[in-house]
């Protein structure tokens, strides 16, 4: 969060950054000497008695207590509104409910950072798992404010995925990055500061066992891994004006031991008995035996001394230094210490190796100590954990280990020969350098997404001051009418120890006797009850009457002027990582909201009984397709029963087709039912005679591919008019009756409507036919998605090979593609776009020249390359979305020159064209299931 203020503060110089945390925590220097960053305290709620009578009361006290000292600082300390409230999670309780309520109640954006989860923490506990009631409430509480925020930041992929699949969340990634002042300590740097920790050193006798364990004595002017060239008085001589003249510090050679560091919160997430095991296990292999026949040291002699330096502060630091104290090592020495936020860096960058034993209680977060080490060039071994291939590569940058034993493993391989071979470090220090640094990044990845601003209505932050006040009415009457005296009093009158202006709370000023503890859950019920249903009222009023404009938001607390917009950040803008349809971008920005506005379809449900079902066709991801027989008419038609999904996406779907009723060659929707007692959906569209494209395409010629290319076009040109996109283009969802020359386009599940800006899931489109901008995750894709889909089907068609791009996975698909279309635009493609690979790409995507699209002509397939159809597959497999053609223009592209001078001299691609017209003038609507299209001949 610090970091995000210095962004801030440093981009644009009216922003004013507040920063909230506990009082006794230190920020970083850049932070504290930053004239635009106001750093602003709440006191730690501390009662040991109070925890120890009662754990759960504590609790409670505590989040009491931090509630009034934040509502205090926030609504009435900070006289200027924030512009945005951005709250770094964990923890959760109370401080996503505090954001989200003072940012309705003073008219501010709220903004969840996603670091990790509070209810996920709360499990970890020995006494607790994931189905305990404290937890269910917790994660209940979690998802409810979570929800309720208006933006949302994360910081692996892998977190972004579980808040869209458990929480409904959309998140932003922007992941962790070491600042600029991280990096290698200077060799003068490193004897200063090994100097000035040397008593923290020598309290754990770590210079006696260096000493003992290879018999060398560390001079007063030296340390253990620094020496001096010369006399001591030599490496301090200065001038006359104070500076030294010569640099004689030079690291020792032979003799000098390893440096390995690791950070720790000492709690139960991170193991640390882990690391206690792995450097037992490495000690009793390199002790030092005398040879039992010479009675000289054994062949372990050359094994270097490790100094192991743990820094942190937590509660079980203590049981964890008795057990340092308990199981001393001959040649290897730990210590612990905790060091002011300047000299942090300077540690890690003298070290040669790190540690981290951080497990991540979610599995989806990141180690920041990893990204410190990575930032002064420094490899590390890691715990593995779900999320970490995000950050470690193993055998790339660091090593990844599951047991004590794979970590002592690793130990002995990297420093076995230390100092002498560095080798297998080396190799790994190089796999470090090069990362981006935060500043950068969070320019490239930040800026632009938090310049966008919705601005609520002062008649909405009036509504909801009404309902706070209401709330707690409310909630008097209540602990009034209980007939009990209230027990919460006023602290300053009634509380011996409690001053007026003291932001902390006694335990007695909330608890009375303890026959009366139930009163405080009652009031909170109570009291959150009424806030609720106001917040409702206020947010559906919102929904009716939205307002938005454009203004740069802050990090915890940004505060700009009074009655004037924050202008946006240099550089930012919309910012160079924005894109816009070339085409139909205004589309629904210009028709009326329930047009597009699915969530609010009231949908009208057929009867059921009218369809009897006859045989399955097929089957999909989200429903089940049958043929069926409509028993008013005995007409055919194709029965989709979907599975259970979100009530939103099944309407989507249904106000897509609606919207799309009569559209060219788009499958007609002709009624929706539903199962009046399980409540099942089920959608009801025309029949179509389909063969199976597998089947089928082989037989097509030139011509035909030509034809049918150009009908779906003109399906793609209709609902892009229509500012949908239908994100699933492939020959499953494509029917063709071609006895009739006829051609549909179904499965619109995946369809959404596009608005300029909007971030859309990038988990759409089946593998072999997903665009480039899903599989390197831009999210601000448009109707060009469904131009590379269609490319991939003609590249499929023409040279006989389907799937034309056949990966195994989405990584693997985009290797694929890397293959055909070369490397050097794709980094150009991720540069234009700010864009940055996963990093599991860097061992497998690898170095590629673009393919000359003859390559792929071969016999069997000659007959249907031309000149005209490699260009128009070359115009559109494009890495940048931007330059493919869109529908309207392939259309006109020469390569269906054939088909319209057939269609006009009358022959049989007149006569095709003719058909198909008076069949698509009697169709209507649209949909399909990518199975029905497979299957339904």
């Amino acid at each position: 969060m610090q970091y995000h203020a210095l962004s801030l503060a440093k981009e644009n110089p009216t922003i004013q950054v507040s920063l909230v945390g506990y009082r006794g925590e230190q920020c970083i220097p850049a932070v504290k000497n930053n004239p635009r960053i106001q750093l602003c305290y709440v006191d730690p709620f501390a009662s040991e008695a109070l925890r120890k009578a009662s754990f759960l009361i504590f609790a409670a006290a505590k989040v009491i207590a931090l509630i009034l000292q934040l509502i205090k600082l926030l609504l009435f300390e900070l006289k200027t509104p924030p512009a945005l409230i951005l709250v770094q999670n964990p923890p959760s309780i109370p401080t996503l409910f505090i954001g989200w309520l003072v940012a309705r109640l003073r008219g501010s954006m709220f903004v969840i950072d996603w670091h990790n989860f509070g209810f996920s923490i709360l499990a970890h506990a020995p006494e607790r798992t994931r189905r305990h009631p404290m937890v269910r409430i917790a994660r209940y509480y979690e998802h409810l404010f979570g929800r309720m925020a208006d933006k949302h930041l994360c910081v692996t992929n892998g977190m972004r995925k579980w808040l869209n699949d458990n929480f409904g969340v959309q998140a932003h990634v922007l992941h962790d990055r070491p600042p600029s002042f991280f990096g290698p300590t200077s060799l003068a740097g490193q004897h200063e500061l090994f100097m000035r920790i040397r008593r923290q050193l020598r309290h754990w006798k770590v210079e006696e066992k260096y000493t003992a364990a290879t018999g060398i004595v560390v001079g007063e002017g030296e340390t253990l891994f620094t020496t001096l060239i010369g006399s001591a008085q030599k490496s301090t001589r200065v001038n006359n004006a104070g500076s030294r003249l010569k640099t004689d510090i030079v690291l020792r050679d032979i003799n000098r031991p390893a440096l390995l560091v690791s950070s720790t919160s000492w709690t139960e997430d991170e193991d640390f008995r882990v690391l206690l095991a792995a450097l037992r296990d490495l000690d009793a292999k390199w002790a030092v035996n005398p040879s039992p026949s010479t009675g000289t040291r054994g062949s372990n002699a050359s094994k270097p001394f490790v100094v192991v330096v743990v820094t942190g502060k937590g509660p079980l630091k203590a049981h964890y230094e008795a057990l340092i104290r308990a199981h001393p090592l001959q040649r290897v020495a730990i210590c612990t210490m905790w060091l002011e936020a300047e000299d942090y860096p300077k540690l890690i960058g003298s070290a040669d190796l790190g540690v981290s034993l951080h497990t991540s209680t979610s599995g989806v977060d990141l180690p920041m100590k990893v990204l410190d080490m990575f930032g002064c060039q420094v490899p590390v071994c890691a715990m593995g954990f779900p999320s970490l291939s995000e950050l470690v590569r193993d055998n790339v940058n660091g090593f990844v280990f599951q047991t004590a034993t794979e970590l002592a493993v690793c130990l002995d391989t990297l420093l076995g020969r230390f100092p002498m071979d560095t080798s297998k470090l080396d190799q790994l220090r190089a796999g470090v350098k090069g990362m981006e640094r935060w500043e950068g990044h969070w320019r490239r990845h930040a800026a632009s997404y938090l310049a966008i601003k919705e601005v609520t209505k002062s008649w909405c932050v009036f509504g909801a001051w009404f309902g706070l006040l209401l709330a707690f009415v409310f909630a008097a009457i209540t602990v009034k009418l209980s007939s009990v005296r209230p027990s919460i009093i006023d602290p300053t009158t009634s509380c011996p120890g409690l001053h007026r202006g003291s932001y902390g709370l006694a335990p007695s000023s909330i608890i009375g006797r303890p026959s009366d503890l139930w009163r405080i859950p009652l009031f909170c019920v109570a009291a959150t009850g009424t806030l609720f249903f106001s917040s409702g009222v206020t947010s559906l009023a919102a929904t009716l009457w939205p307002t938005s404009s454009t203004s740069f938001l802050p990090l915890y607390f940004l505060r700009n002027n009074p009655c004037s917009a924050l202008p946006p950040m240099s550089g930012t803008g919309e910012g160079t990582s924005g894109s816009r349809a070339r085409v139909y971008a205004n589309v629904n920005v210009q028709r009326p909201r329930d047009y597009w506005d699915y969530e609010g379809l009231t949908v009208t449900w057929g009867d059921q009984e009218d369809y009897e079902v006859v045989r399955k066709i097929g089957r999909g991801k989200y429903s089940e397709v049958f043929e069926g027989v409509n028993a008013a008419n005995g007409t055919r038609c194709v029965v989709k029963i979907l599975k259970p999904v979100k009530k939103k996406k099944i309407k989507r779907e249904i106000k897509i087709l609606q919207n799309l009723c009569g559209g060219t060659n788009i499958i007609e929707l002709l009624d929706v039912v539903r199962d009046p007692q399980s409540k099942t959906p089920s959608l009801i569209f025309e029949y179509i005679h389909n063969t199976d494209f597998k089947v089928l395409y082989p037989t097509l010629s030139d011509m035909d591919i030509r034809y049918y290319m150009l009908e779906l076009l003109k399906a793609l040109e209709y609902c892009h008019s229509n500012g949908i996109m239908h994100r699933d283009v492939k020959p499953h969802n494509v029917m063709i009756n071609h006895e009739r020359r006829q051609l549909r386009l179904i499965d619109w599940g995946l369809a959404e409507f596009y608005h300029p800006g909007r971030e859309y899931n990038v988990r759409v489109a089946s593998r072999y036919f997903k665009g480039p901008e899903l599989l390197v995750d831009f999210q601000e894709y448009d109707y060009s998605l469904d131009m590379w889909s269609l490319g991939c089907m003609l590249a499929g068609m023409v040279f006989r090979k389907e799937p034309f791009f056949h990966g195994h996975n989405n990584y693997d698909q985009l290797v694929k593609i890397a293959k055909v279309l070369g490397t050097d635009d794709l980094f150009a493609y991720l540069e234009k776009y700010d864009l940055e690979l996963d990093p599991q790409f860097d061992g497998i995507l690898g170095r590629h020249s673009k393919k000359p699209w003859q390559k792929f002509v071969t016999p069997e397939n000659r007959a249907l390359v031309s000149d005209e159809a490699i260009d128009f597959i070359g115009q559109l497999l494009r890495y940048d979305h931007q330059e493919r053609l869109t529908a309207q223009e392939a259309m006109a592209h020469p390569y269906f020159a054939p088909v319209r001078a057939s269609a006009g001299t009358g022959g049989a691609g007149g006569a095709a064209a003719a058909t198909t017209s008076e069949a698509t003038t009697s169709s209507n609507k649209s949909s399909g299931s990518s199975s029905a299209a497979s299957s339904s001949t």
